[in-house]
């Protein structure tokens, strides 16, 4: 009967233990290469080159947009913190960076306000979350850039 008594014990510290255990973990760190991103515009002159990240090689301002993974473990609902890294190698306009959310069942999206800088030198831009932060996460997001003649994107992390 002891035995007995003294495994129901146990049993019964285990599962409480077990429920009131810690939980794994939900943060995350997610780095995004410059090399994922694309112009909006065909006719943009760009390439990638190892030391500038994604250069703007027209004589334009463009825009880039850069995909964003999202899913049930790791969505874009939750992140908090968006870094944006490159580099502004001539004076004169700013690089900017937006999210934003495509609809999945309409056409349209959402953005929020852009972030910049005008600096020229290596930058790292945080950016404004308001469109990932109030989706309803059923929506596609992205990252949008607008780069200045001869700046480059490196690339980006997130951070939940």
């Amino acid at each position: 009967m002891k035995t007995l008594k003294a495994v129901v014990v146990f049993a019964l510290a285990l599962a409480v233990g077990w429920a009131a255990g810690p939980a794994s973990a939900s943060a995350f760190v997610r780095r995004y290469h410059a090399s994922e991103c694309h112009p909006t515009n065909n006719g943009t002159a760009t390439y990638y080159v190892e030391n500038n990240g994604l250069l703007n090689s027209s004589g334009y301002a463009s825009a880039y947009i850069c995909p964003f993974i999202s899913d049930d473990n790791q969505p874009h609902t939750n992140v908090w913190a968006l870094y944006v890294h490159g580099q502004k190698t001539q004076a004169g306009g700013s690089d900017a960076v937006t999210t934003c959310v495509k609809y999945w069942a309409a056409n349209g999206f959402n953005c929020s306000f852009d972030t910049s800088t005008s600096a020229v030198g290596v930058w790292g831009i945080p950016s404004l979350l308001t469109a990932w932060n109030t989706d309803n996460g059923q929506n596609f997001p992205y990252i949008k850039l607008t780069l200045q003649p001869n700046s480059g994107f490196f690339g980006s992390f997130v951070v939940n």
